[in-house]
């Protein structure tokens, strides 16, 4: 990958940003705008039904006590009075409605602008990989992870990235099984899954490795590595010996585990 890519990419990420700052704040203050001002609908057109009902109660309550006294008309039913309540009403109720659509509307833009952004963001994030001029020395947001929750137990267990908060060094991540177990947890508590640093393993080397069928990291140590074709970010299986693993015949297993789950021993925290 050329660095004229990545400044193709950089430039069409920064042309995007310069128009969605121009018209996405525009077409933002047009949504609430309109929304203020069918707010103002809504409240002025139920403050009239208020006086009118109020003075539709009046005029009733005054019918029925002339007719208790015998004075003028019965009650009766004003008809045009309900109508006109009933009209101011739906006039109010439509406003209303107006109101949740244009809020929709400005939900559906604004997510569709973090859509495109996040597309963006990816293609150039990718560029820079592929010209190696991309820092890892950080997880990104959707990035796998060894998380150790508790230091005193010190197990490390498969997460997700959900935030990176440079200016604490806090992660923000969730348990990858149960993705409503959520935790911040410090640099020290978060270990990447590194291909740079996985592919530098040889066999012998004591590791850390997730245990097949689960989401744990225990002691084992590389009994095989896979082929140079076999192995990328994403794929290839190394064979490990897990600590404490032997059968009741005292012969510990050669288990296979892809390597991007395979990682060293990490520093305490």
């Amino acid at each position: 990958m050329s660095l004229r890519f990545v400044d193709e990419n950089g430039t069409r990420l920064e042309d995007f940003i310069e128009v969605a700052q121009g018209t996405l704040p525009l077409e933002m203050e047009r949504n609430m705008t309109l929304i203020q001002d069918l707010d103002r609908i809504v409240e002025d057109g139920m403050r009239k039904v208020t006086e009118m009902e109020t003075e539709y109660y009046s005029n009733a309550t005054g019918k029925l006590l002339n007719r208790a006294n015998n004075i003028g008309e019965g009650p009766g039913e004003d008809t045009a009075a309900l109508e006109a309540m009933e009209q101011r009403r739906q006039e109010c109720i439509a406003a209303a409605k107006e109101k949740i659509i244009i809020a929709d509307q400005s939900y559906d833009l604004v997510d569709k602008f973090i859509e495109r952004l996040d597309e963006q963001l990816i293609q150039f994030e990718e560029s820079l990989r592929n010209a190696g001029e991309f820092d890892t020395s950080t997880a990104s947001r959707g990035d796998e992870v060894a998380m150790m929750t508790n230091p005193a137990e010190a197990q490390w267990i498969l997460g997700k990235v959900i935030d990176y908060r440079p200016e604490t060094g806090f992660y923000h991540v969730c348990d990858i099984e149960e993705r409503d177990k959520r935790f911040m947890l410090p640099e020290t508590q978060i270990q990447l899954l590194r291909f740079d640093t996985q592919e530098r393993m040889q066999k012998g080397d004591e590791a850390l490795g997730i245990y097949p069928d689960t989401t744990s990291f225990y002691p084992c140590i590389i009994t095989s590595m896979p082929r140079r074709g076999a192995q990328s970010a994403n794929s290839g299986m190394c064979t490990v010996q897990f600590q404490d693993d032997a059968d009741e015949h005292g012969i510990t297993p050669h288990r296979m585990v892809p390597l991007q789950y395979v990682m060293g021993h990490p520093l305490p925290p």
